[in-house]
């Protein structure tokens, strides 16, 4: 077959080809992330959408043999306009899935990712035969390869450097879906002039439908977005956005006017309840601090260290105490500390607590930030450890045996430790190897617990270092004679701490099966996620 004009043939087989790859990598990133952002977990989510995506893949070129290569240009197409429609529409279809039928999502999103792989499989044959009219079948093959694998890695940067946590997931899609569109349209436009290729009518039609249909979608995503996000929260949504590292919305329940933060759909305080949180992580540290130091008759202020808590309210109880000196707040997400410097609620939450100049923000993974700190020498009177719930590996590692030991190190002779440990009743392996491992790594741990009614049952430890002769158990019960601390609280007393270290012989007991937590075995995550919510 004789084809005019082969080299702007071969050129448009070129695009073709790359834009095949960096289209379908960067489709793959979308559903994962979208995944990940619904149901946690990106370590497991990740694969599994990407594997079933392959796999669908492999079920696509399978199938495409059956295609006449008279028809091969018209499938092409149409192919290319599937992919268009519904791979931009596939963040809106999702979300309003998991809004409206959270029964069978699992279902519709398996679904969606398994027919995006499959037309991404579907499409690669199609590619191969149109470009041999131009081409040779050795360099068809070559051709084929490398500019595929080169679509992959431009769409990998471009993921990486200006797309996620940059541009709203659904508006990726859509850009990823012109592409698709653009595909179409050039070799429409360019193969219906040869007369030896007949692209049929409908296939116009369909090209007009895509462009029409895709320019809606577009201008209408964020209010179904915003409709089908709405319907997850009992609170009307007051603040939300994407960011490279995760999800954040804001809430406010329309009656009680109680405020809310979610974090890729995990609560992390609600405004009724969350000085029985921060009051319990913060308090009694500093309390015991402040005594080993009057032990020591050390009258030096309080070098404190906060890992995570961008939201301000453990700075807030911190900042009560009057010989508190420098506080370094370490916070991965910018976002979320410029939120709590901006935002009226959190404002009127924090008091302005990370407005004072003595706070230092500092916008590092707490991971890196600390083995750093222990490199360089660095040591604190209090660390206030306050990391979300290890539900993934990327979270697993700040609770492994490895991070305790550089949080050890980190502490001044007779330092203390306080850290959030998730519940004791709805995780209790994680609870416990929590514990383990921080007592593996060198400290002497003291846990305690209390009733929050937005997280239900939670607990902590406390923490100092197992060379310095302390007894925690005992200061607590010296801490039970005392009728308030030495500042003010509003709902955490002396006598209630005490309470809070006392368990019930169904938690603590018969924990000699449970594995500490390392960096090559995270085991917390698999007993967080394994054992642990879902039985409730």
């Amino acid at each position: 077959m004789s084809i005019r004009r082969p080299h702007w043939g071969v050129v448009l087989s070129s695009f073709c080809l790359f834009s095949s790859g960096l289209a379908c990598i960067v489709d793959e990133y979308i559903l994962a992330q979208v995944s990940s952002n619904i149901l946690g977990n990106p370590a497991e989510q990740w694969p599994v959408v990407i594997g079933l995506m392959l796999l669908a893949t492999g079920v696509g070129v399978w199938v495409a043999q059956f295609i006449p290569d008279t028809k091969a240009v018209n499938a092409f197409i149409t192919i290319e306009v599937l992919l268009s429609l519904i791979g931009s529409f596939s963040p809106l279809i999702i979300m309003t899935a998991y809004a409206y039928m959270l029964v069978h999502f699992k279902l519709v999103f398996y679904f969606i990712a398994f027919t995006l792989g499959f037309l991404i499989g579907f499409e690669q044959p199609l590619i191969a035969l149109i470009n041999q009219r131009f081409v040779g079948f050795r360099s068809n093959i070559t051709m084929t390869l490398s500019l595929d694998a080169f679509g992959v890695a431009v769409g990998t940067i471009l993921w990486v450097k200006c797309m996620v946590g940059v541009i709203p997931l659904q508006y990726a899609s859509f850009m990823v879906g012109s592409l698709n569109l653009l595909v179409a349209i050039v070799t429409y436009i360019y193969l219906s002039r040869q007369q030896e290729v007949q692209v049929s009518f409908y296939t116009f039609c369909l090209l007009g439908l895509a462009v029409i249909g895709g320019g809606l979608g577009l201008y209408n995503s964020e209010t179904i977005i915003a409709s089908a996000e709405q319907q997850l929260f009992t609170g009307k949504i007051i603040h939300k956005e994407d960011t490279r590292f995760q999800h954040i919305v804001m809430t406010e329940h329309p009656k009680s006017k109680d405020v809310m933060l979610f974090l890729n759909g995990s609560l992390q305080f609600c405004s009724a309840d969350e000085e029985r949180y921060h009051e319990n992580l913060v308090h009694p540290a500093i309390h015991f601090r402040n005594t080993l130091k009057r032990k020591q008759q050390n009258t030096d202020p309080l070098n404190v260290l906060i890992l995570g808590g961008g939201d301000g309210l453990a700075v807030r109880e911190v900042k009560k105490y009057p010989n508190i000196g420098q506080v370094s707040l370490v916070e991965l997400d910018p976002a979320i500390t410029q939120l709590a410097n901006k935002e009226a609620h959190l404002l009127a939450l924090n008091d302005s607590a990370l407005y004072k100049n003595d706070v230092s923000l500092i916008h590092k993974d707490a991971y890196t930030f600390v083995e750093n700190s222990v490199r360089a020498g660095q040591q604190y009177d209090v660390i206030i450890i306050d990391f979300p719930d290890p539900r993934n590996e990327a979270l697993g590692k700040l609770y492994s045996k490895y991070f305790f030991h550089n949080i050890r190190l980190l502490l001044k002779q007779g330092g203390v430790v306080s850290i959030q440990a998730s519940s004791p009743v709805h995780v209790k392996h994680a609870y416990i190897c929590t514990g383990k491992t921080m007592t593996a790594a060198g400290l002497q741990v003291l846990p305690y617990h209390d009733n929050i009614p937005s997280f239900n049952h939670w607990g902590w430890y406390l923490a100092v270092n197992q060379l310095d002769d302390i007894s925690l158990s005992g200061m607590a019960r010296d801490l039970y004679t005392q009728k308030e601390f030495e500042v003010p609280t509003r709902y955490l007393t002396p006598e209630r701490f005490f309470a809070n270290t006392i368990f019930g012989k169904d938690i603590l007991n018969d924990t000699e099966d449970i594995e500490i937590n390392t960096l090559m075995n995270q085991k917390i995550v698999h007993y967080y996620l394994k054992e642990g919510w879902w039985i409730y």
